[in-house]
């Protein structure tokens, strides 16, 4: 996210914590795009009880970011407008069976957009049911002969945690797309498979926190 002033990655708590985890062997690496992280405590803003988290980054990894062809999001207001239940949300997502371990330094990942709605609105927390044969695969595009390889449809949805939901609202007649939660579990109940997602509405302009 770019508000010109602060630059800053939004994840799942859960997932920045398992990288913090995993960097303590020296042969582990965190990158966004091209852009290494250090996961410096000064950079982070972690919140357990939310499940949120917030990695500074500087205008020149912005910058790395885009040039690589990543979109920064700019939101075009703040904080975002409230969720109502019913409303039409589109979800991404990185579905674990579709990671490609290509080499030992090389990752291959297959991206999903869901569209659905908001089932259930909570103060910090969304919950959207989700119907597999809606959603849309995408192909990263690879230096390999499987680059046109067909992905194989998504059995679930595990993996994407720390993937952004976003709001679709129509705004002067033009439909305007709207960060509002992070995607934080999967769950199914009775055969109906669901997403939980937390609200990034406790997030302030300079990645910091507050839960009021």
């Amino acid at each position: 996210m770019d508000f010109g002033d602060e630059q800053f990655l939004v994840s799942a708590n859960h997932v920045v914590k398992a990288a913090l985890e995993s960097m303590k062997s020296p042969s582990i690496h965190c990158v966004a795009g091209p852009v290494e992280l250090t996961l410096h405590p000064t950079l982070l803003e972690m919140n357990e009880k939310l499940d949120l988290a917030t990695i500074k980054l500087r205008p020149a990894e912005i910058a790395a970011l885009e040039e690589a062809n990543y979109h920064v999001f700019r939101p075009p207001q703040w904080p975002p407008p409230d969720v109502e239940e019913k409303d039409g949300i589109v979800i991404v997502g990185a579905p674990r069976q579709w990671r490609v371990e290509r080499s030992w330094s090389e990752l291959q990942f297959g991206l999903i957009t869901i569209a659905g709605v908001a089932s259930v609105v909570k103060p910090h927390e969304l919950v959207c049911q989700i119907d597999p044969q809606s959603s849309r695969p995408y192909q990263i595009d690879v230096q390999s002969d499987d680059a046109a390889t067909e992905l194989s449809a998504v059995r679930e949805f595990s993996g994407s945690s720390g993937g952004p939901v976003f709001l679709i609202l129509q705004q002067r007649g033009v439909l305007v797309h709207h960060l509002c939660a992070i995607i934080c579990e999967e769950a199914m109940i009775a055969e109906n498979r669901f997403l939980y997602a937390r609200r990034i509405t406790s997030i302030q302009r300079d990645g910091s926190m507050t839960t009021a």
